[in-house]
C-alpha cells in the first residue's frame, strides 16, 4: 500500500483543520446577510462538491433560457499552497464556467483576479462579487491586476488605480468569446516585456503596430478600487437586473 509522504500527510492535515474552522465562520456570515436581504428558501442548489457552499443563483427563477448559472464559495489556496483563499465559482449544469479567486481582509473583500474565456460574462462576475461585497457589508478592492479584459470589467464599474505604478495601454475588445484582444501602448518595449509569447498566446492577445480606433484605456499592473462606492453599488444592481437571487437551501 502506498503512503502519502509526511510533508504531505501534515500538509492536508492543516488545511483539514483550517477548512474545518473557515466554513462554520463563512457558513454563519453569509446566511446572516442572506436572511436581511430575504433569501428566495424554495430555490435549492445542489453542492458541486463538499468544498463548497451554495450561495445563489443568476437568471429567471423557473426558466430555462441557457444563460442561467449558479454561484458556489469554495475552499481553496493560491498556485503555491501558501495563501489562503476562496473562490466564488460559476457553473452551468454543475459545470465550471469560471470563478473569482478572492481574500478575506480587515473589513475588505479582495478580488486577485478572474479565470474565465472569454470576455461577455466577466462583468456579470464582477457585478456578483460586487454585491456580496455589500450583502456582507465588506469594501470592494482588488490586488494587482495584470489582465486587460479584467481591468476593463473593473473600469466599467467606477474602479480606479490607487497608486501611480498603473501603466495605461488601449485595449480593443473582442466581438466575439473567441475572438483576438488588440493592445497597444505609446511604450512598445514596456507592453512586450510585460507580457511574454506565451502569455499573449495564452490570453489569444496581440500587440499592434499602431492604435486601433475605438479602444479603451486600461490601467494594469496595479490595485484597483471603487472612486464612488455609491456610483459602484447602482452599476452593479443595473448589471444584474434583479436576476442574482440568494439561495435558501443547499448549506
Amino acid at each position: 500500500m502506498r503512503v502519502a509522504p509526511t510533508r504531505w500527510r501534515k500538509g492536508f492535515v492543516v488545511v483539514a483543520a483550517w477548512a474545518a474552522t473557515l466554513v462554520p465562520c463563512v457558513q454563519f456570515h453569509v446566511r446572516s446577510a442572506c436572511i436581511a436581504c430575504r433569501p428566495v428558501w424554495e430555490l435549492r442548489i445542489p453542492k458541486l462538491d463538499r468544498r463548497t457552499i451554495a450561495i445563489g443563483r443568476f437568471g429567471e427563477l423557473g426558466a430555462n433560457s441557457g444563460d442561467e448559472f449558479d454561484v458556489h464559495l469554495r475552499l481553496s489556496t493560491d498556485q503555491g499552497g501558501r495563501r489562503r483563499l476562496l473562490q466564488l465559482l460559476f457553473a452551468r449544469q454543475k459545470r465550471s464556467i469560471g470563478f473569482v479567486p478572492i481574500e478575506l481582509g480587515d473589513r475588505v473583500l479582495l478580488l486577485r483576479g478572474i479565470s474565465m474565456k472569454g470576455y461577455v460574462e466577466k462583468p456579470l462576475f464582477v457585478a456578483i462579487w460586487l454585491e456580496l461585497c455589500f450583502l456582507l457589508g465588506l469594501a470592494p478592492r482588488t490586488a494587482r491586476i495584470d489582465k486587460p479584459l479584467v481591468a476593463l470589467a473593473l473600469q466599467r464599474f467606477g474602479f480606479a488605480c490607487l497608486s501611480s505604478k498603473g501603466h495605461p495601454i488601449e485595449v480593443l475588445a473582442p466581438a466575439t468569446e473567441d475572438g483576438t484582444v488588440i493592445l497597444w501602448s505609446e511604450n512598445r518595449l514596456w507592453l512586450q516585456s510585460f507580457f511574454s509569447k506565451r502569455c499573449l498566446k495564452h490570453q489569444n492577445m496581440l500587440i499592434a503596430q499602431e492604435c486601433p480606433a475605438k479602444t479603451q484605456t486600461a490601467y494594469l499592473g496595479t490595485d484597483l478600487a471603487p472612486v464612488d462606492l455609491d456610483a459602484t453599488r447602482e452599476a452593479a444592481a443595473a448589471e444584474l437586473g434583479g436576476r442574482f437571487h440568494i439561495c435558501g437551501g443547499a448549506w
